[in-house]
Order: structure tokens, then C-alpha cells, then sequence
């Protein structure tokens, strides 16, 4: 096993998202997590840069389907504050086919339906390997699977339960994919006489680890039985004038961190900008946490979306401006992601990609071009 090692970006403004705010901290990060988060001047570590010239953030969550937006995608197809994507896909080689190239956090979206043989092989080959620690053949890119059971093709009640206990005996997160369309979800209240919602808040009323994919259609009720069995809520992101008429329709989810908004390839720099520009100061914060960690808490990533101890170093890391006012906390946070690219970013600990980065490689190698980058 090598050795791990510590090191540390002092004196630079962090976003804490505990309290929407930015705050001055020393980070440290020992192999892929955050170790420490220091009053600004007090680490000890010698290896780092200095961060006076810096602004941390967490970065967002992207999400596409393997075939079609994610398929042979580069780094450059996403926003470059996109640290983490779910890609969703039938089957296990058809998503390897679609990963980012780049070393993106990557969580599969293995869907269900239908004929479940294939979806499970590939799933328990997956889980075999990641249990001898081979899961990450590609060392560029941390990857995870989570099952998503497609309601349209559901033909009992039985089926969802069993899903469920499938998926937590392999320590996933569970995923529901609501139905695409009016008429599939008219064919499924006729099949079961009830919504969608209301039988998975009947079946799985006290699981906390279920998302709810493909949301959009949702009304009242269904919102008020999602919020009741806080199962994370996966919302495609708006397009132009969209977000108000979302936040009337899932303000109880939002309040409570469970919409978590992925963005996709093609959707975010607009949507980002919108955000940015046109939403109340009152929802800022909700807003903040729908696009960082509840949209990775959404897929599973527990530990990421935040920069606090113990938590996966995944950090935007942007060039400090002295026009900005980061006294506005989330408010400079969603400008920062949509008017800036980072300087660079880190994924994991020591992947880091884009500007200085991208040039000096990772690891030990690329934390000296930056330090002296950073001097």
C-alpha cells in the first residue's frame, strides 16, 4: 500500500454550506477526503499552497444517459464546476462505453426494467470487484452503481419491495424511475389504483435511502408523500423562466434538502446563469444545496458535496476576485459557478483537472506546479 499524504491549501475562503457562508480556512486533504478544516494560518503541514488568492467551493452534479449526451463525452462537454455525474444506462457495458474520459466522481444509474438478468449480472460483477478492491480499473475515475427500478415496467407491488431489499443487501442507494409520460403513468394508476408516489410511500414509508428519478410530473399530493418519507426528489433542470414555477411546486422539498437538482451537459450554463441573475435571495440557499449535496446525496455520494471533515475532496477551486462580495454567501457561490471557470478543480484528493492541472498531472507532481503557481 503507498503511502498516503497529507497536504494543505492555507489561508483561503472556503464555502461552508452548513451555514451558507464563506469563511477563511486552512483545508487540509489526506488521500481522497478532507481531514481538516483549520482556523486560516494555524496547519502545521509543510506540503500545500497558499490559498490567499483562492475561493473554495464544492462542486455540482451532472447527470446524462449513456447513448446519447454522455457517450464518448470529454471534460469539456460538462461546466467546468461539474466534479460528479450519474449516468444512466441498461447495462453495465453500456455505461463503461459512455463514461467521461475525464476523472470525473461517476456514479451508474444501472436501470431496471423488464428482464432483470443482465442488470443483475453486471451489477454483482461489479460488486465482486469493488469488493477485492478492484473497482476502479480506470484509476482516473471514482465510480459507483446505484439500481433504478423503472415504475412503467413494474407488474406487482411484491416486485418494488424486493427491489428494495436488493439494493440495500448490496449497499446501494435505492432509485425509482417515475414514469416519462402522462399515459404510462395513467397506465400505472390504472394497473395498481394509486400514483406512482403513493405506493412507493406505502411500501418503503420509512426509507430514507430511496430517490425519486424523473419527477417533473408530480403534483401537491404527490410532493406532500415524498417530503413525508424524505426520499431524495431528482429534478431535471428547468429551462428559461422554470425555476419559480419549481420552487411553487416543490417549495417543501427544497426546505427540507431533498430536491437535488443534476444538471445536464446542455442545460447548465444557461440554467446556471438564470439562477444566478433571477432567483429571490430567500431561496438562495436552497437552491445552493440542491445543486452541491443534496443533488450528491441524491445518488448516493454521502460524503460528497460539502467541504467539511471527513467528506470527499471534491473542491472547485477559483481564482479570487477582489469585485466579488462574498459576505452575499450562497448568492456569490451561485454566481461563482455561473460566470467563472475554475482555476482548477480537485477530485478525490489528488485528481486534479483544467488550467495548471490539467498540465502538471496529478498527484504529488501537480500540487508543486500549483503551489508554485500559488506563491
Amino acid at each position: 500500500m503507498g503511502h498516503v499524504r497529507s497536504w494543505v491549501i492555507r489561508q483561503t475562503l472556503c464555502f461552508d454550506s452548513a451555514h451558507h457562508a464563506f469563511v477563511h480556512r486552512d483545508m487540509e486533504i489526506t488521500g481522497g477526503r478532507i481531514s481538516a478544516m483549520l482556523p486560516a494560518g494555524t496547519s502545521t503541514l509543510t506540503d500545500g499552497m497558499d490559498g490567499s488568492r483562492l475561493v473554495c467551493t464544492p462542486g455540482v452534479v451532472g447527470i446524462g444517459a449513456a447513448g446519447a449526451t454522455m457517450a464518448g463525452s470529454a471534460r469539456s462537454a460538462w461546466p467546468a464546476c461539474v466534479t460528479s455525474v450519474g449516468v444512466h444506462g441498461a447495462t453495465m457495458r453500456e455505461m463503461s462505453a459512455a463514461m467521461p474520459a475525464a476523472p470525473l466522481r461517476t456514479v451508474a444509474l444501472l436501470r431496471f426494467g423488464g428482464n432483470y438478468l443482465e442488470q443483475v449480472n453486471g451489477f454483482l460483477d461489479w460488486f465482486l470487484q469493488a469488493s477485492r478492491g478492484r473497482e476502479r480499473t480506470d484509476a482516473r475515475r471514482p465510480l459507483t452503481v446505484m439500481p433504478v427500478l423503472e415504475t412503467g415496467t413494474l407488474m406487482s407491488a411484491t416486485e418494488l419491495v424486493e427491489f428494495a431489499k436488493f439494493a440495500k443487501t448490496m449497499g446501494a442507494r435505492v432509485g425509482v424511475r417515475l414514469a416519462p409520460t402522462l399515459d404510462e403513468a395513467l397506465e400505472f394508476r390504472a394497473r395498481f389504483y394509486c400514483a406512482e408516489s403513493a405506493l412507493i410511500a406505502y411500501l418503503l414509508p420509512d426509507d430514507k435511502d430511496v430517490t425519486v428519478f424523473g419527477a417533473a410530473g408530480i403534483d401537491r399530493r404527490d410532493v406532500g408523500l415524498l417530503r413525508r418519507m424524505r426520499c431524495a426528489v431528482s429534478m431535471a433542470v428547468p429551462g428559461g423562466g422554470e425555476a419559480a414555477g419549481q420552487w411553487r411546486a416543490y417549495a417543501p422539498l427544497f426546505a427540507q434538502g431533498l430536491a437535488a437538482w443534476h444538471l445536464s451537459a446542455e442545460a447548465a450554463p444557461t440554467f446556471l446563469a438564470q439562477l444566478a441573475q433571477l432567483a429571490p435571495a430567500a431561496q438562495l440557499d436552497c437552491y445552493a444545496d440542491a445543486l452541491t449535496r443534496a443533488a450528491a446525496a441524491a445518488l448516493g455520494l454521502a460524503d460528497v458535496g460539502s467541504l467539511a471533515p471527513g467528506m470527499r475532496a471534491d473542491v472547485c477551486v477559483f481564482e479570487r476576485d477582489a469585485a466579488d462580495d462574498y459576505r452575499t454567501g450562497s448568492a456569490a457561490l451561485l454566481t461563482l459557478l455561473a460566470t467563472r471557470r475554475p482555476a482548477f478543480t480537485i477530485v478525490d484528493g489528488g485528481q486534479m483537472q483544467d488550467g495548471v492541472a490539467a498540465a502538471a498531472g496529478t498527484g504529488a507532481q501537480a500540487r508543486t506546479e500549483l503551489a508554485a503557481s500559488y506563491a
